[in-house]
């Protein structure tokens, strides 16, 4: 394991390879959003709120935790590999199933943000339905 530690300086700098290799395997996976960030940007700055950006959101921070966590777990398990074997083999049993656990109430907690979203503009929709039904 030795090919992991930094030779000198900082150790936190043994990480930077991995986080650039992380943020290029998001740009392909999100290759399709990436050609929407100047939508993105003007739907931010539009103080009308004609535009949303919550799901542009939600849909970078479900990808930014499904990434973030499966490091935690990889790292988790490169550290306790300086341990027992016990500690080894439990790792690598908790690490999975620990990774299962946040995505699944990660999505869950999303998802419910996304529908409450969705039905606020539904009540918005029916809404000005009623003011139209009303002005006739």
């Amino acid at each position: 394991m030795d090919f992991l530690m930094a030779k000198q300086g900082n150790p936190i700098l043994q990480f930077v390879p991995i986080l650039i290799i992380v943020c290029l395997i998001m740009c392909f996976l999100f290759r399709k959003s990436m050609k929407q960030i100047p939508r993105f940007f003007t739907a931010l700055f539009d103080f009308s709120f004609d535009r949303s950006v919550t799901t542009k959101i939600i849909k970078f921070g479900y990808g930014f935790v499904v990434v973030f966590a499966g490091l935690c777990g990889i790292g988790y398990i490169i550290i306790s590999f300086n341990s027992s074997l016990e500690v080894d083999i439990g790792a690598l049993i908790w690490s999975p199933f620990m990774y299962l656990i946040i995505i699944i109430f990660t999505r869950i907690f999303l998802e419910t943000l996304i529908s409450i979203y969705h039905i606020s503009e539904n009540t918005a929709q029916i809404a000005e339905q009623g003011k139209q039904r009303n002005v006739v």
